[in-house]
């Protein structure tokens, strides 16, 4: 009888964290390959340590609540044994994502499915889908930020173009419209389809 030899668990680890630091020391380079760092350092050490850190700060929470939004969108795909998403590993798929996309761009869309599906154990044809959502509800908050900018230009560039303000409203109105009627789309796709069926 031959045994089994497998790799332990430790090892496991200890090999996962060392091709991840590797990764990073990879993207790292690519980034800023042909860079003079020289010049870099120089700029920073004329940063204002408050703005950055704020950015820092904001950055990681906008990919916190981005992650948090997705692993509603992936609740569906779980059993009813155990229904919830771990935050951290959906925060961990966007992070990777945004890390690949450094050299190879929609690249990251790829890896943030993988990682998921792998950490998760979910179904890519299910993952897929939420993916598509996911970039939806970005393009429509980008929408619905620059017609809200719309709206609150100074006077003076209104007055000079006051189609801007009423093209504002109207955007906003069907972002609102096209997030209320998102989660009801499938059902009004299946009876178009059955209303063209009959025809």
């Amino acid at each position: 009888m031959q045994e089994s030899h497998q790799t332990p668990p430790a090892y496991k680890g200890l090999l996962k964290h060392a091709l991840i630091l590797a990764l990073a020391f990879g993207l790292l380079w690519y980034a800023f390959k042909g860079i003079d760092l020289q010049d870099i350092w120089n700029y920073a050490k004329n940063l204002k340590p408050l703005p950055v850190f704020l950015v820092i700060v904001s950055g990681v929470f906008g990919n916190f609540l981005r992650s948090y939004r997705w692993t509603l969108l992936l609740r569906p795909l779980k059993s009813e044994s155990e229904p919830n998403i771990s935050q951290f590993n959906s925060f961990y798929a966007v992070a990777i994502g945004y890390a690949v996309n450094v050299f190879a761009p929609r690249g990251g869309e790829v890896a943030r499915l993988l990682s998921i599906c792998k950490s998760e154990k979910l179904p890519w044809a299910g993952v897929l889908p939420t993916l598509l959502i996911d970039r939806l509800l970005d393009v429509a908050f980008l929408l619905a930020v620059f017609g809200l900018t719309l709206l609150i230009l100074p006077p003076t560039l209104l007055n000079a173009m006051p189609w801007l303000q009423s093209g504002g409203l109207v955007l906003l109105i069907v972002v609102i419209v096209g997030l209320v009627a998102m989660p009801f789309t499938g059902t009004i796709f299946s009876r178009l389809l059955k209303i063209s069926a009959f025809q």
